[in-house]
Protein backbone atom coordinates (compact mmCIF):
# COMPACT_ATOMS: atom_id res chain seq x y z
CA UNK A 1 0.00 0.00 0.00
CA UNK A 2 3.32 1.69 0.87
CA UNK A 3 1.67 5.56 0.53
CA UNK A 4 -2.00 4.84 -0.66
CA UNK A 5 -4.65 6.40 0.60
CA UNK A 6 -7.49 4.81 1.33
CA UNK A 7 -11.39 5.01 2.93
CA UNK A 8 -12.71 1.91 4.49
CA UNK A 9 -16.51 1.69 5.17
CA UNK A 10 -17.63 0.09 7.69
CA UNK A 11 -14.63 0.05 10.14
CA UNK A 12 -16.04 -0.62 12.97
CA UNK A 13 -16.72 -4.65 11.81
CA UNK A 14 -14.40 -7.22 11.62
CA UNK A 15 -14.03 -7.23 7.88
CA UNK A 16 -13.50 -3.26 7.92
CA UNK A 17 -11.02 -3.61 10.74
CA UNK A 18 -8.79 -6.65 8.93
CA UNK A 19 -8.49 -4.26 6.05
CA UNK A 20 -7.61 -1.03 7.79
CA UNK A 21 -5.00 -2.48 9.71
CA UNK A 22 -3.71 -4.50 6.96
CA UNK A 23 -3.62 -1.44 5.07
CA UNK A 24 -1.28 0.09 7.66
CA UNK A 25 0.48 -2.05 8.41
CA UNK A 26 1.75 -1.81 4.36
CA UNK A 27 2.32 1.51 4.62
CA UNK A 28 -0.83 3.01 3.59
CA UNK A 29 -2.84 5.92 4.91
CA UNK A 30 -6.66 5.03 6.24
CA UNK A 31 -9.76 7.22 6.73
CA UNK A 32 -12.00 4.78 8.73
CA UNK A 33 -15.80 5.91 7.71
CA UNK A 34 -18.21 4.09 10.09
CA UNK A 35 -21.47 4.99 12.19
CA UNK A 36 -19.59 3.57 15.75
CA UNK A 37 -16.35 3.94 16.39
CA UNK A 38 -13.90 1.72 15.15
CA UNK A 39 -11.45 -0.97 17.30
CA UNK A 40 -8.62 0.09 15.69
CA UNK A 41 -5.90 1.58 17.74
CA UNK A 42 -5.07 5.09 16.87
CA UNK A 43 -2.14 5.99 14.12
CA UNK A 44 -0.53 8.77 12.82
CA UNK A 45 -1.54 7.49 9.52
CA UNK A 46 -5.18 7.00 10.07
CA UNK A 47 -8.10 9.61 10.85
CA UNK A 48 -11.72 8.23 11.70
CA UNK A 49 -15.00 9.42 10.49
CA UNK A 50 -17.75 8.10 12.69
CA UNK A 51 -20.60 8.80 13.50
CA UNK A 52 -21.73 8.76 9.72
CA UNK A 53 -25.04 7.32 8.42
CA UNK A 54 -23.82 5.95 5.14
CA UNK A 55 -27.21 5.25 3.94
CA UNK A 56 -27.27 9.57 3.73
CA UNK A 57 -25.48 10.36 0.59
CA UNK A 58 -24.68 13.46 2.11
CA UNK A 59 -23.18 12.30 5.32
CA UNK A 60 -21.40 9.74 3.16
CA UNK A 61 -20.25 12.65 0.64
CA UNK A 62 -19.27 14.97 3.75
CA UNK A 63 -16.88 11.47 5.25
CA UNK A 64 -15.49 11.00 1.70
CA UNK A 65 -14.54 15.07 1.33
CA UNK A 66 -13.07 15.36 4.92
CA UNK A 67 -10.66 12.38 4.42
CA UNK A 68 -9.24 13.80 1.11
CA UNK A 69 -9.23 17.30 2.57
CA UNK A 70 -7.18 15.47 5.51
CA UNK A 71 -4.57 13.45 3.28
CA UNK A 72 -4.54 15.56 0.11
CA UNK A 73 -5.91 12.71 -2.09
CA UNK A 74 -7.40 9.35 -2.40
CA UNK A 75 -6.13 6.23 -3.88
CA UNK A 76 -8.85 3.83 -3.00
CA UNK A 77 -12.39 3.49 -1.61
CA UNK A 78 -13.05 0.16 0.06
CA UNK A 79 -16.96 -0.20 0.75
CA UNK A 80 -17.07 -2.80 3.40
CA UNK A 81 -20.28 -1.20 5.45
CA UNK A 82 -23.06 -3.84 5.18
CA UNK A 83 -20.84 -6.98 4.28
CA UNK A 84 -21.22 -9.85 6.72
CA UNK A 85 -21.24 -13.66 4.71
CA UNK A 86 -17.58 -14.40 6.63
CA UNK A 87 -16.63 -16.21 9.54
CA UNK A 88 -16.87 -14.13 12.74
CA UNK A 89 -17.44 -14.89 16.15
CA UNK A 90 -20.93 -13.26 15.57
CA UNK A 91 -21.45 -15.21 12.59
CA UNK A 92 -20.38 -18.20 14.61
CA UNK A 93 -22.85 -17.39 17.32
CA UNK A 94 -26.03 -16.58 14.81
CA UNK A 95 -25.65 -19.76 12.52
CA UNK A 96 -24.75 -22.51 14.76
CA UNK A 97 -24.75 -25.22 12.38
CA UNK A 98 -22.63 -23.01 9.54
CA UNK A 99 -19.83 -25.44 8.72
CA UNK A 100 -17.68 -22.31 9.55
CA UNK A 101 -14.39 -24.70 8.23
CA UNK A 102 -15.04 -24.02 4.41
CA UNK A 103 -16.17 -19.90 5.23
CA UNK A 104 -13.50 -16.75 4.45
CA UNK A 105 -11.39 -15.10 7.66
CA UNK A 106 -11.65 -11.84 7.49
CA UNK A 107 -8.15 -11.07 7.31
CA UNK A 108 -8.56 -13.67 4.15
CA UNK A 109 -10.58 -11.41 2.51
CA UNK A 110 -8.56 -8.51 3.77
CA UNK A 111 -5.32 -9.72 1.38
CA UNK A 112 -7.78 -10.18 -1.77
CA UNK A 113 -9.29 -6.53 -0.93
CA UNK A 114 -6.01 -5.02 -0.39
CA UNK A 115 -4.58 -6.73 -3.67
CA UNK A 116 -7.46 -5.18 -5.72
CA UNK A 117 -6.60 -1.83 -4.54
CA UNK A 118 -2.64 -2.51 -5.25
CA UNK A 119 -0.47 -1.42 -7.94
CA UNK A 120 0.06 -5.20 -8.29
CA UNK A 121 -3.82 -5.10 -9.89
CA UNK A 122 -3.23 -2.55 -12.42
CA UNK A 123 -4.13 -4.89 -14.99
CA UNK A 124 -7.35 -6.08 -13.80
CA UNK A 125 -10.47 -4.61 -15.21
CA UNK A 126 -13.66 -5.83 -15.39
CA UNK A 127 -13.27 -9.28 -14.20
CA UNK A 128 -14.66 -10.93 -11.14
CA UNK A 129 -12.71 -12.43 -8.74
CA UNK A 130 -14.77 -14.80 -6.59
CA UNK A 131 -13.73 -15.59 -3.25
CA UNK A 132 -16.30 -18.38 -2.06
CA UNK A 133 -13.82 -19.83 0.56
CA UNK A 134 -12.86 -23.64 0.60
CA UNK A 135 -15.77 -25.48 -1.34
Amino acid sequence: MDGKVVVVTGASGALGKAVAEMALARGGKVASVDHAPSQIPPAPDRIELGGVDLSDAAQAKTAIDAAAAHFGRLNALINIAGAFAFETVANRASMPKADFSKWVTPEELAEVILFLASDAASAVTGALLPVSGRV
